[in-house]
C-alpha cells in the first residue's frame, strides 16, 4: 500500500502522517484498517501519544512498511520523551551509534592520532 517518500521521518507522529497522506486516506480508514481506536489515532499523528509495540505491529503491516523503523521512531520518541532535557543525552546516544559502528570511523581517527601526537611527544622527550 505504501507510496512514502524515501526521505525519513524524523518521528513516529510524522512517520504515520506521511504513510497516511502517500496511500490518501483519512484516519478514519486507518483506524477501520487495524482496528486501532479513532482518538487513539488522533493522538499518534498529533504526537500527543506513543504507540505500543503492538500498535505499531498493527500500523506498519496495515500501510505494508517496514515495520523496524516504525520501531526505531517509537523507541527514539520513547528516549526523547524521558531524557530530552538530561545533560548526558546527546553523550549516550553518540555512545549508541558508536557501538553500532555508526559513528566511531571520525571519532577513532581523532584518537588515534592524538594518542600517537602523545607518544612522539613522550619519545622526543627521552
Amino acid at each position: 500500500m505504501s507510496n512514502a517518500p524515501l526521505s525519513e521521518p524524523g518521528s513516529f507522529a510524522e512517520w504515520l502522517r506521511v504513510e497516511r497522506d502517500a496511500d490518501g486516506l483519512v484516519l478514519r480508514d486507518v483506524a477501520e484498517g487495524t482496528g486501532l481506536d479513532l482518538t487513539l489515532l488522533c493522538r499518534l499523528e498529533s504526537g500527543d501519544r506513543l504507540p505500543t509495540e503492538e500498535q505499531v505491529d498493527a500500523l506498519a503491516r496495515f500501510f505494508k512498511a517496514d515495520a523496524a523503523t516504525a520501531h526505531a521512531l517509537r523507541i527514539a520518541g520513547q528516549f526523547r520523551r524521558k531524557y530530552a532535557d538530561h545533560p548526558a543525552a546527546h553523550e549516550a546516544i553518540l555512545r549508541l551509534a558508536e557501538e553500532e559502528g555508526i559513528y566511531h570511523a571520525k571519532k577513532r581517527e581523532t584518537r588515534e592520532s592524538t594518542i600517537s601526537g602523545r607518544e612522539k611527544t613522550a619519545n622526543e622527550r627521552q
